[in-house]
C-alpha cells in the first residue's frame, strides 16, 4: 500500500528491510549522518564543560562558544552595533544558510543535538507542536513576531535586549539554564553524597560549596522534564515549532541552492522517510506524494539514511 503507519513499518522483518536498503542507491551520502552526529556531540560536550566546568578554561570556552551561537551573536549586534566579529559571524551563518539551509541546527546547536538524541526512531508528524498545519505555522511565526516585538520595545524603553525576547527562547540560553539551574545543583548534591560516603570510609572527597535556588531548580526541572518527554514522543518539537532562531534560519534558507532532493522515479511513496523526520519537514499528501518543507528541514539526514530506495539525496 502507498501509506504505511509507524507500527507497520516497525514490524517489517529485518531481512526485508535489508533487502530494500540493498536495492537502493549506493550514492546516498550516509557519511553525512555520521559527521553530523560526531560534530554535534563534540559541540555539546564542549558546551557542557563550558557551563559546568570550573576555572579559567571553562569560562574561556563558554565565551568562545557563545561567539558562534546565532542567538548571542544577534543580541551582540543589537546591543553593540554592526562592528566587530559578531557581524562577521552572523554574515557567515546566514550566508551559508542561504546556500545550504538550516545546517546550523544540525551541526552547531547543542539544544538541537540533545533533542536529536532523545527523539524516537519513528514518529507521526514529528517536530510539530500541533497536528493542524495552519495552527502550527501560526505558532512558529507568531513566536518570532512576539520575540521581535519584545526586542524592539526593550531597546526603545531602555530595558536592554538580553533579558527579553530572543534571550527567552534562544536555544543556547535555554540549554545553558538547564545545565546551570538543574544539572549543576544535581552534581553538587552528588558531590555531597560522595563526601558523606568518604567520611564513613575515611576517604578524602573535596566538598564544593553551593546554595541552589530551589524554586528555580524545581521550575527548571518541570520545564526541562516536560521538554524531554515531548521530544521523546514527538521529536524536535522545539526546533520545529517554537525556536525563533530556527524559524528565522528557515526563512533565510527557504530558497537554498543545495538541499535534500526527492527523486520521483525512485520514490515508492512508502512513507518511511516521513516517520523518521524529527522536525516535520517531510509530509505526505493524500495522493501519496512526499513533499519537503525546506524551511523546517535541519539536514539531520535521517530520511536519507532511512530511505530503502535511495530516493532522497
Amino acid at each position: 500500500p502507498a501509506d504505511h503507519p509507524v507500527e507497520e513499518i516497525e514490524k517489517r522483518p529485518a531481512t526485508e528491510m535489508a533487502r530494500m536498503k540493498k536495492s537502493g542507491s549506493a550514492s546516498r551520502p550516509i557519511h553525512l549522518v555520521g559527521i553530523r552526529r560526531i560534530l554535534g556531540i563534540v559541540v555539546l560536550l564542549l558546551f557542557t564543560y563550558g557551563f559546568l566546568g570550573w576555572g579559567k578554561v571553562s569560562r574561556t570556552l563558554a565565551s568562545l562558544l557563545s561567539r558562534i551561537q546565532l542567538g548571542p551573536v544577534l543580541l551582540g549586534i543589537l546591543e553593540g552595533g554592526f562592528g566587530g566579529g559578531a557581524f562577521l559571524v552572523a554574515i557567515l551563518i546566514l550566508g551559508s544558510t542561504a546556500l545550504f539551509g538550516r545546517w546550523y541546527c544540525a551541526f552547531l546547536c547543542p539544544l538541537g543535538t540533545v533533542q536529536q538524541m532523545v527523539s524516537p526512531r519513528r514518529m507521526i508528524q514529528g517536530g510539530r507542536l500541533f497536528r493542524n498545519s495552519t495552527m502550527d505555522t501560526g505558532v512558529r511565526y507568531g513566536t518570532v513576531g512576539i520575540v521581535a516585538g519584545l526586542l524592539v520595545v526593550g531597546s526603545i524603553a531602555g530595558w536592554g535586549v538580553s533579558p527579553l525576547g530572543l534571550n527567552l527562547l534562544d536555544p543556547y540560553g535555554v540549554l545553558g539554564r538547564i545545565l546551570r539551574d538543574l544539572i549543576f545543583p544535581m552534581l553538587v548534591f552528588l558531590n555531597w553524597l560522595l563526601f558523606r560516603v568518604g567520611r564513613v570510609f575515611s576517604l578524602y572527597v573535596p566538598l564544593f560549596s553551593y546554595n541552589p535556588d530551589l524554586p528555580v531548580f524545581f521550575a527548571t526541572l518541570l520545564v526541562g522534564g516536560s521538554w524531554i518527554v515531548l521530544s521523546r514522543n514527538r521529536g524536535r518539537v522545539f526546533c520545529g515549532s517554537l525556536c525563533p532562531v530556527g524559524t528565522f534560519l528557515g526563512l533565510c534558507g527557504r530558497a537554498s541552492l543545495y538541499r535534500i532532493q526527492i527523486e520521483p522515479k525512485d520514490c515508492t511513496r512508502c512513507g518511511i522517510c516521513v516517520t523518521t523526520c524529527p522536525t516535520g519537514a517531510l509530509r505526505k499528501e493524500p495522493a501519496g506524494k512526499v513533499l519537503l518543507d525546506v524551511d523546517r528541514c535541519v539536514l539531520c539526514m535521517n530520511c536519507v539514511e532511512a530511505c530503502p530506495k535511495g530516493a532522497l539525496r
